[in-house]
């Protein structure tokens, strides 16, 4: 028994360890208050820790994780306690006491000369001996509370739980219990609660019992939807392991191949120089042979008499008189040595004008095998640099996406060990008084997507070349063009969007709608009217207009429902109505809602779909010009001048906000947002204009607003729009065209 109870000992301290213990001052939970990501901490360590790193914000991140949750007026005092984890703390306090060694006794709590425990109160609770254990039976007010024997206790057969905390006290109203739980206000409440702060009008209640039940029910089927996204996340960091040692495999090739195409390019270089000499050796080797076999041979310096010496010698020598027939013979003799003379400069002049050109010959074939040498060396550093530039670029959003996905995949542990806990074994009254925040959390997690990559993120390929510009890099995931596609009526494209599934894209042209197929750039005619639109789920997409949204099957042309659009609100805290203006975006957000943007109201609304209801009203610090969501549900808003791009969760929180930046931009010009969207990975483009520039610089960010590459692409403005489709084609509108990309794998 001793070892059964030393054993049981060792388990229990280990238990507190690992999960009974706060992480800040490492000793067992103090009132425990539950964070918006699922920690718990001491409330006096939080009140701490709330000093010395946010005294003056609402906003506090978590020792932990670092996710922010935002305070209440009250402060620290004003988050939940987590009143399971103080459950535990007691019930593994009091099995500690029950597991000690028979050494150690326990003492009644009442007496004051402490005898021996024999039993617990349940519902007090204390440990009392024999005797405090009748006189608590004789008193009114204990007689039927739930007195237990120790050893029932430390054999496990009964529950250490009190009595009390599964019907806690109203501290409103004294001596009822808490057994009704409002779902509006989310608390606990009493009976006489029910009648008087919540009445049935205002308020919907029922009790702890049916709405833990529901509940319980609710949070288990978002548990199991985290255990999916908890795979798909644990599937991402797998991928990226692969894809960095995929990205250094292509990085270490590339490099290799450019370094022996310039090597190789070397080799050509120095051939083509020796062949040259080689040509020229051999003709100076002609040139002798030619001069050898006439018997002609030149000295290096050879003193020419004058033609006025040659001619006077000549007349000298004409000054003899012979017959006619021999002056004749001497004027042939005469004439024929001046051709010599002639002949003889000529064949020195063209002999030092071949040197010349042999001369010039190897200086040029010098200098041309040099300039070779300097390009094709440039060559290498441009490429080289090209590829670690690309290789950083890359490995860095890899290293980054990683240590995110693994913070997440923590996160969602942590949130499933947590609400599977406080599912399976907080009593309803624990479960109710956490369940809100539980939910909310679960929530979130699932809106977050995984950072899944394009396959091709890693490629860095060499394609060479046969020239001192060695080759040209081809990174994967950027895009080069594919085709243009035309309206049959040459319409101005207004907007479009993509289908959810294969290669088509929905068009709104002055012509009217078009489904036109990326792919072999077919087209269907739609006889649908408003001016923007947006793809709904099951083959359906909106059209709106600026007082109608219509919702349509893809092969219909009658709505299959309708609704008017507000032109005013009221906002919280104001009794006087927000003017909203124009309808300027519209997407679908998740489920059958859909969020619209509008001109005069910084903000956007989300309507059921079926009816038009307004179900949120969220201000947002952008002007609504373009917008999307993503595939778990978080809403993309975008704004035109100047762009940012904000990530929004279902509280309307901004989760994200990126900046885009474009190098180069010259002063007095602004960098402006043409348009936005998704792929089904979650990647999010940007389009973006300089003013006065015919240049589209598309940008891409992973779904936590990491940068991951810019691909430049000649468009003329006005540009309206970009989409991904399903199959990675990216679409662009330029005034009466589709320009089509093909990405590169």
């Amino acid at each position: 028994m001793e070892k059964q109870v030393e054993s049981a000992a060792m388990v229990l301290s280990k238990i507190s360890r690992s999960h009974l213990e706060c992480s800040i001052c490492h000793e067992k939970y103090q009132a425990p208050k539950l964070l918006d990501c699922l920690h718990s901490f001491c409330e006096r360590c939080l009140v701490a820790y709330k000093k010395s790193t946010a005294k003056s914000s609402d906003m506090m991140p978590c020792p932990v994780c670092r996710k922010e949750t935002k305070l209440s007026s009250d402060g620290i005092p004003g988050l939940r306690t987590n009143f399971h984890l103080m459950g535990m703390v007691d019930d593994f306090t009091l099995q500690e006491k029950l597991t000690q060694q028979k050494s150690f006794k326990l003492l009644c709590e009442l007496c004051q000369d402490q005898p021996k425990a024999e039993f617990r109160c349940m519902d007090c609770p204390f440990f009392l001996c024999v005797n405090c254990r009748e006189v608590h039976r004789r008193i009114a007010a204990t007689t039927h509370h739930d007195v237990l024997a120790l050893d029932a206790l430390r054999s496990g057969t009964v529950s250490l739980r009190s009595k009390v905390k599964d019907e806690p006290p109203c501290e409103k109203h004294r001596g009822e219990k808490m057994r009704f739980y409002c779902e509006t206000c989310k608390e606990l409440i009493c009976r006489d609660c029910t009648v008087v702060e919540h009445r049935e009008s205002e308020h919907k209640f029922t009790t702890v019992h049916d709405a833990a039940s529901r509940f319980r029910k609710a949070t288990q089927e978002r548990i199991v939807k985290v255990k999916e996204s908890l795979t798909a996340h644990k599937e991402t960091q797998v991928e990226m392991t692969k894809m960095a040692d995929q990205l250094n495999k292509t990085d270490s090739l590339s490099h290799q191949q450019v370094i022996d195409q310039a090597n190789e390019e070397g080799s050509k270089i120095a051939e083509r120089e020796s062949n040259i000499r080689k040509d020229l050796s051999r003709r100076k080797k002609f040139r002798l042979k030619t001069l050898q076999i006439n018997g002609i041979s030149f000295t290096k310096s050879r003193p020419q008499e004058s033609k006025s010496t040659e001619s006077s010698s000549t007349a000298e020598e004409n000054m003899q008189k012979y017959s006619q027939s021999l002056e004749d013979k001497f004027a042939k003799v005469d004439k024929a040595l001046v051709t010599l003379g002639q002949n003889v400069e000529t064949l020195i002049k063209t002999d030092q004008d071949m040197h010349s050109v042999i001369d010039s010959l190897n200086e040029e074939a010098l200098k041309d095998a040099n300039d070779d040498r300097s390009k094709a060396a440039a060559s290498k550093d441009k490429l080289s640099s090209q590829i670690q530039s690309t290789y950083d670029l890359r490995q860095q959003v890899i290293k980054e996406l990683a240590k995110m996905t693994d913070a997440q995949i923590q996160r969602l542990s942590h949130a499933l060990d947590t609400a599977s806990d406080v599912v399976k074994s907080a009593s309803d009254v624990d479960f109710l008084n956490l369940h809100s925040v539980i939910d909310s959390d679960l929530q979130n997690l699932l809106e977050e997507s995984p950072a899944n990559l394009h396959p091709g993120y890693p490629k860095i390929e060499f394609k060479s070349s046969d020239d001192t510009g060695l080759g040209e890099l081809v990174v994967g995931a950027t895009w080069k063009w594919e085709k243009d596609m035309s309206s049959a009526g040459n319409y101005l494209v207004r907007n479009f969007c993509a289908f959810t599934s294969g290669s088509k894209v929905l068009v709104r042209t002055d012509g009217g709608l078009c489904v036109w197929d990326t792919t072999n750039s077919s087209k269907t005619g739609q006889g649908v009217s408003g001016e923007r639109i947006a793809m709904f789920p099951d083959n359906a997409f909106v059209s709106m207009d600026s007082s109608y949204v219509r919702l349509y099957d893809l092969n219909s042309s009658s709505p299959k429902s309708q609704f008017n659009l507000p032109s005013t609100i009221k906002q919280d805290g104001s009794d006087n109505d927000t003017t909203l203006g124009q309808p300027i975006s519209i997407a679908h957000y998740k489920d059958k809602l859909l969020v619209i943007g509008y001109t005069n109201w910084q903000g956007v609304l989300v309507h059921d779909s079926s009816d038009g209801k307004v179900i949120h009203q969220l201000p947002i610090s952008i002007k609504p010009d373009f917008l999307t969501s993503t595939s778990h549900g978080r809403m993309l808003v975008a704004a035109r001048s100047p762009a940012v791009i904000e990530v929004i969760d279902s509280r309307g929180d901004a989760v994200v906000t990126i900046h885009p930046t474009v190098e180069g931009v010259p002063e007095g010009k602004q960098v402006g947002c043409v348009g936005m969207c998704r792929d089904k990975r979650d990647t999010i483009y940007v389009a973006l204009l300089i003013d006065g520039e015919s240049k589209v610089h598309v940008h891409q960010y992973s779904p936590y607003a990491n940068f991951l590459g810019c691909s430049i692409l000649d468009i003329s403005p006005p540009v309206c729009g970009i989409a991904v489709t399903e199959e990675d084609r990216l679409v662009l509108a330029e005034n009466y065209k589709m320009k089509v990309y093909e990405t590169k794998d």
